[in-house]
């Protein structure tokens, strides 16, 4: 009998690529003072989630501060201000 049981959310059970580029897409297209097009954002978002995920699986920051991360290279190019 198994004591624990691990679901693989990112992919199997939830379409995390699908429900990030419409979420993202709304995000972007709210944004009067965006610094790129949409499609630019969106690819943005992208390669920021892979540099700070590869960051944290390496231990070098935890998976809070990667969200941080993540956050605080998006929001300047949505024209809005870090807090």
């Amino acid at each position: 009998m198994a004591d624990v049981v691990f679901f693989d959310l990112d992919g199997t059970l939830v379409d995390h690529r699908s429900a990030v580029w419409e979420t993202i897409g709304h995000i972007v297209q709210a944004a009067p003072n965006r610094a790129a097009s949409p499609e630019e954002l969106g690819t943005l978002w992208w390669m920021l989630e892979a540099r700070d995920m590869r960051e944290y699986l390496a231990g070098q920051c935890s998976f809070a501060e990667h969200h941080r991360r993540r956050l605080r290279s998006f929001l300047p190019m949505l024209g809005e201000p870090l807090p």
